[in-house]
């Protein structure tokens, strides 16, 4: 029982770290415009850690449907073994392939789909035509790129939501 304690313990410690080092940024952002009011900061906090309890929730109970409803269907169909096998032989190829990528020799890859890499295509290639300035929020138009491409708009504090360069 000390085993175990001490290692939910040692996991939790763990955990915590990543979730400062991954969602602190995240809670920065959200609580950061209190307006200097104590109690709306607090108000925020509950409601972004509300959010994230309630998504977590939501994603536990879908994953867990859907695993009991395969358990159900393979039951009734009598795959149970069959699935069971599946499951493990997956579960040993992704062992024995991260084992491979570890000690440097070329693992099993798995090519992207053609629809995934033309969405990816489209997107990237929209992106790159972006000029700085067009970004949709006003501290974008602070930054050096977009003042050295020679932005002809009033300063971040007064600028309008979508400013345009006059060099794009």
């Amino acid at each position: 029982m000390i085993a175990l304690v001490t290692a939910v313990f040692l996991a939790s410690v763990l955990g915590s770290l990543h979730c400062a080092g991954m969602c602190g940024a995240f809670v920065a952002f959200a609580v950061a415009d209190s307006g200097g009011k104590p109690g709306r900061r607090v108000m925020l906090n509950m409601a972004y850690h509300g959010g994230r309890l309630t998504t977590y929730v939501a994603l536990g109970v879908a994953a867990g449907s859907v695993g009991a409803l395969l358990d159900l269907s393979g039951a009734l169909v009598g795959l149970s073994r069959v699935a069971m096998s599946l499951t493990g032989a997956l579960m040993i190829v992704f062992g024995l392939s991260a084992v491979m990528a570890a000690m440097g020799k070329r693992s099993i890859r798995m090519p992207v789909p053609k629809f995934m890499q033309k969405a990816l295509t489209v997107g990237h290639r929209a992106a790159m035509r972006l000029s700085p300035c067009d970004a949709p929020s006003r501290s974008a138009c602070s930054q050096r790129s977009c003042l050295a491409a020679g932005c002809t708009h009033s300063p971040p504090w007064r600028a309008a939501p979508r400013a345009r360069c006059s060099a794009a």
